[in-house]
């Protein structure tokens, strides 16, 4: 996939840059849904595999925009880049993570972050936004969960996701990226930043991120989602069955 995702690299820049200059009749083309994802992109083990800037992608210009599908926090686009052997078209998908920071895909491949991204909360020091080989590093192995082999906690089945026994605590994945982390009754695991587990009250949450009022618990009807900033949200089970540390904000 690491190669799928340097085949968009130009070996001539110059013609392709002629080529496109031509399609849009001597002009650049204005790329601005390109701007928040503007700098160098590093894989899994630390080496550039893509980079984008001044309406182009490796390097190579950006001819045509669209299909996009999602909103500015979570989507994907269909970006037409000029290569040296002729047009071809590249999917980009990108997940927010709080504070303008982004994870995306190219071409469905594994999720690329831009240097050392930053996180306002961490659990156990995950954070949504993350790179899965980082909760493997801190937390050891874990069993995948399927629907043939569910976990039962707190009154509830999960059939899928990363459980980590020794923590107590499920974690959810995108392109081998944490989306999720859900902390089980009975996980040692806390907070970084505030200090609180999966068994403190809700005032106590509601006091250490500031918010405007305490948080209530996710019934099976209704789902109160307590946004802590920073692109980080926080959801309550019924009598402490789970917390939930997402990037989603639903």
């Amino acid at each position: 996939m690491k190669r799928l995702l340097l085949l968009a690299l130009c070996a001539l820049i110059l013609l392709a840059g002629q080529g496109a200059a031509a399609a849009q009749d001597g002009g650049t083309l204005d790329v601005p849904q390109l701007d928040r994802f503007a700098g160098t992109w590093y894989d899994t083990d630390g080496r550039v595999a893509a980079t984008i800037g001044d309406g182009r992608i490796n390097g190579c210009p950006v001819i045509e925009v669209g299909s996009f599908a999602g909103s500015a926090a979570r989507g994907v686009g269909v970006f037409r880049i000029m290569e040296a052997a002729g047009p071809r078209s590249l999917q980009i998908g990108w997940t927010s993570f709080g504070d303008g920071q982004y994870f995306i895909t190219v071409a469905g491949g594994e999720g690329l972050l831009r240097e050392t991204p930053t996180y306002y909360e961490t659990v156990g020091g995950i954070a949504p936004g993350m790179r899965m080989r980082d909760v493997t590093q801190r937390f050891g192995t874990e069993v995948k969960l399927t629907k043939e082999a569910p976990l039962a906690a707190g009154g509830r089945t999960y059939p899928y996701g990363s459980y980590y026994p020794a923590q107590k605590a499920l974690v959810y994945e995108q392109s081998g990226m944490v989306t999720t982390i859900v902390l089980l009754p009975g996980s040692p695991l806390r907070f970084d930043r505030s200090g609180l587990a999966v068994d403190s009250a809700l005032e106590e949450f509601a006091r250490a991120y500031g918010l405007s009022r305490t948080p209530q618990e996710q019934t099976e009807s209704s789902i109160a989602p307590a946004y802590i900033g920073h692109g980080q949200t926080l959801h309550f089970g019924k009598n402490r069955s789970f917390v939930t540390f997402t990037l989603y904000d639903t």
